[in-house]
């Protein structure tokens, strides 16, 4: 998954908190919330 640099550094932070592999699933929540449009449930994230 490409994510610019500025969100890495914004996402950074809170790596420490998760695994690896929680981190990239919850990084990918991220940004579908950021991108999505309407109402920003999980699902619509997910889309």
């Amino acid at each position: 998954m490409f994510l610019p640099p500025a969100i890495l550094t914004v996402l950074s932070y809170f790596q420490p908190a998760f695994s690896k592999p929680t981190f990239n699933k919850a990084a990918l929540l991220v940004v579908g919330t950021l991108l999505a449009r309407g109402r920003r449930t999980v699902a619509m994230a997910l889309r």
